[in-house]
């Protein structure tokens, strides 16, 4: 299970901000790489509205080649805006890095969902030396998908990898020591997995507390074509032996099925993660042995 670490005051919402003083400096940035996300970054924003109204939290949306209205809506919601003619999440999240004012850095995607208050609780163990990259717990909004997918992610969240100090999933954070161990996001698509590579087990931390949510696609083709890129992104980022500093970081199915001896009501589940993934990675394989060159593919069915 996750070693989680009490969620602490960081002095922003529970502090001045709360009171309706503005704090003299925010308790933390947060970076969210945005490409034509106009149908998700309100609902992000409206998240944490009480956190860039107080000014507890400096938030920049960075919209990497956008050609919708997210920029428009990014402002209109009081965060700061970048744009950036790449369309690229590493080069997203390194514009990002250049116009934030604080540590810690919290990155998010725009398509999560959680609030404010969750992230400042974040903030506490950065400052206090306890980790240098830390996340919180989270779960999977699964309502109205089908039964192939709900299936897959009833196992998925029992994977040990997930429930052992895990920080990715779209949410991570970093200390101003912990940001020093890279000059740059390199342009790699696992960059989740990059990040929890340069630390060791001690070195993160999940904030117990309210997780926040991860959408699950709405089709199982959909399921498929994520776990294709997610698996070609960490394929291309073993392959890169200067991008393993930790390595070890993956799941392996050997751990899981011992984690679901003494569960057995999700056998026939198991055997649909089992299966999804195995295809999954025979075609990443086969992409990656087509053109080693990764396209960026998301999942739209949760932006519809």
């Amino acid at each position: 299970m996750n070693e989680a670490v009490p969620a602490g005051s960081s002095g922003g919402l529970s502090g001045a901000g709360r009171e309706g003083n503005a704090p003299s400096r925010p308790a933390a940035s947060v970076i969210v790489p945005a490409h034509d996300e106009e149908a998700l970054i309100g609902r992000l924003l409206a998240g944490l509205e009480e956190g860039i109204r107080s000014g507890a939290l400096d938030v920049v949306v960075v919209c990497n080649a956008c050609t919708d209205g997210t920029a428009t809506i990014a402002r209109d919601q009081g965060a700061r805006v970048v744009e950036i003619d790449e369309r690229s999440k590493t080069a997203a999240l390194n514009a990002g890095d250049a116009a934030a004012r604080v540590y810690p850095r919290i990155y998010l995607d725009a398509d999560i969902i959680v609030d404010a208050e969750r992230i400042l609780d974040l903030a506490s163990p950065l400052f206090d030396g306890r980790a240098l990259c830390a996340s919180l717990p989270f779960t999977v909004e699964l309502d109205g998908r089908p039964w192939l997918v709900r299936a897959y992610f009833s196992v998925w969240q029992e994977v040990p990898l997930l429930n052992d100090r895990y920080v990715g999933a779209g949410l991570y954070a970093l200390s101003e020591g912990g940001r020093a161990r890279f000059d740059v996001f390199p342009h790699v698509f696992a960059d989740d997995l990059y990040i929890r590579n340069l630390f060791t087990r001690d070195e993160r931390c999940v904030v117990e507390g309210k997780p926040f949510t991860i959408e699950a696609p709405w089709t199982a083709r959909s399921l498929l074509r994520r776990r294709v890129r997610i698996l070609a992104g960490n394929l291309d980022l073993q392959s890169r032996t200067e991008y393993r500093s930790h390595p070890g970081a993956l799941e392996r199915s050997d751990s899981l099925w011992k984690a679901l001896l003494g569960q057995p009501r999700l056998i026939p589940a198991a055997c649909v993660y089992s299966g999804v993934n195995l295809l999954a990675q025979l075609l990443a394989r086969w992409q990656r042995f087509r053109n080693p060159r990764i396209d960026w593919v998301r999942d739209e069915t949760t932006r519809q």
